[in-house]
């Protein structure tokens, strides 16, 4: 099996839901210093847009477009993890991974995946659990808390050890994982990193790399990047915030509780809420106005 050469004009194009793990795959780009192409989306108003849903069947962000080097195909592909492999091992030579003769391979393979399979689900759910239970007080909160923290812990002892990078001394796309859900996830779920020095050392050396700067200039430029490297974080996402004022805890918190139906008046309901922005659809196909977007969501549900 034989690669295709790369032509001058960069046959890949990364899709960028705004504010979202997708930044990831910009900043891996500008670390390899390899051609691509962006395309920057809003998101509509919490989710990606239909313009960047239809692309892949998960529906979510990020997206990669490249053309097959072996068969010469224009395809999409979805899931971070995926994206960051397939950019390695066909645009980047391998760059930013290690190898199975590398003394840290285990590290770095562990490190890798364990910013999408634990560190990265201990801290998302707590969006939703907000949403569905407004009552922070309750244990179900105390559970999440705890979940997070556990996850935080765990790198807080690898950089302890390190002192450097979560593979070891060499950065690498472990870094480029892990960072988003340290750092930008939590304009969607706050927490602080005050209590983890190591943590927040690590992020000051990642603060300091130029090809990050770029990358988020690029994806994200009306982002202060810098409040997501501090200790404190963000304040909350705005279309979170704008959602929680118009509408109301309570409010949703009814609306996640039947997020994800299956009668078709469920499905209805969801989509409609995708949707909310330019046009609404309530549970009995009508469309509303974008300036009445309150009734049109109350009558979603």
């Amino acid at each position: 099996m034989t690669l295709k050469s790369h032509p001058t004009t960069p046959t890949l194009t990364i899709h960028h839901l705004r504010e979202s793990q997708s930044e990831r795959i910009i900043w891996l780009c500008e670390e390899l210093g390899i051609p691509y192409n962006l395309k920057c989306y809003d998101r509509s108003p919490l989710l990606a847009p239909p313009e960047l849903a239809s692309l892949t069947p998960i529906r979510s962000a990020p997206v990669m477009t490249d053309t097959n080097p072996v068969t010469g195909q224009t395809f999409n592909m979805g899931e971070s993890g995926a994206i960051a492999e397939y950019i390695i091992n066909v645009h980047g030579q391998g760059r930013l991974s290690l190898p199975p003769t590398h003394p840290n391979y285990p590290d770095y393979l562990f490190w890798f995946h364990f910013a999408n399979g634990s560190l990265l689900p201990s801290i998302s759910p707590r969006m939703f659990l907000r949403m569905a239970n407004p009552n922070l007080d309750s244990p179900i909160h105390a559970m999440a808390e705890a979940r997070t923290a556990k996850a935080l812990k765990a790198v807080e002892a690898r950089l302890s050890q390190t002192r450097a990078w979560l593979a070891g001394d060499e950065f690498t796309a472990a870094d480029i994982m892990n960072v988003f859900c340290l750092t930008t996830m939590r304009t969607f779920v706050m927490f602080r990193l005050s209590r983890y020095p190591n943590i927040l050392a690590y992020l000051e050396r990642v603060g300091a790399r130029p090809k990050y700067e770029a990358a988020m200039a690029k994806g994200d430029w009306d982002l202060d990047y810098a409040q997501g490297l501090s200790g404190r974080g963000y304040d909350m996402h705005d279309a979170l915030f704008d959602m929680e004022e118009e509408f109301g805890v309570e409010f949703m918190s009814d609306l996640m509780r039947k997020w994800g139906g299956t009668s078709p008046e469920d499905q209805r309901y969801e989509q409609g809420l995708l949707s909310w922005g330019p046009t609404q659809i309530d549970r009995h196909g009508n469309i509303y106005d974008v300036h009445a977007p309150k009734q049109a969501v109350q009558d979603l549900i």
